[in-house]
């Protein structure tokens, strides 16, 4: 039988990562979700919205900030008011400014993914190279990509990914843990290694 070699994706290495990466995080007086992305129905950004009724339960000053522009963005505007959650998510929109893209990443205690349909997720892996607490969902790349260096949840089910999140903002030694393997994923994905691994 032939043996096939799956060989990865490079992750490109952007202006705003190389900002992120020399930035100090400041301390959060507040528990910060990250979910960055163009807004299409795939994406499932109402997914997340969804969750965010759950989650004041227990973190009553969490905001959850979103990047991103898209089909859907209006549509998931109104869906905030619906579900009177408009004061703990900040939509920001397409954020053309590398520093300031920067800081968002920094700051964010989770980065949150819910797509139900990603062919490789170059986020995945700007998430994992800053060492962020992924959550994500079990469809699409993502558990190949992340491989356990993240909490993956059934998709489509704002109950699931609510958990998820409540996981990591509830353990500060558990972002600790997954942030280091994150970290450890993300070196899978250089330039380097898939430009070797033609050899």
């Amino acid at each position: 039988a032939e043996k096939i070699d799956v060989i990865y994706h490079g992750m490109p290495e952007p202006a705003w990562m190389k900002i992120a990466q020399q930035t100090t995080r400041q301390p959060n007086d507040h528990p910060v979700v990250l979910s960055v992305g163009k807004m299409y129905p795939r994406k499932r950004t109402d997914v997340l919205l969804r969750a965010v009724p759950l989650l004041l339960e227990k973190f009553p000053t969490l905001e959850v900030r979103i990047a991103g522009d898209g089909l859907m963005y209006e549509h998931n505007l109104q869906l905030a008011a619906d579900l009177n959650i408009q004061d703990h998510v900040t939509f920001l929109g397409h954020v053309e400014d590398d520093a300031c893209f920067a800081h968002e990443w920094v700051q964010a205690d989770v980065f949150c993914h819910p797509s139900s349909q990603e062919t490789f997720g170059f986020v995945y892996l700007e998430a994992m190279r800053l060492g962020k607490p992924i959550v994500a969902v079990r469809a699409g790349a993502a558990p190949e990509v992340i491989d356990g260096a993240g909490r993956l949840t059934a998709p489509e089910d704002p109950a699931a990914l609510a958990a998820e999140i409540e996981y990591f903002l509830a353990n500060d030694g558990a972002r600790e843990i997954y942030s280091g393997w994150a970290k450890v994923r993300a070196r899978q994905f250089t330039h380097e290694r898939m430009m070797s691994s033609w050899e």
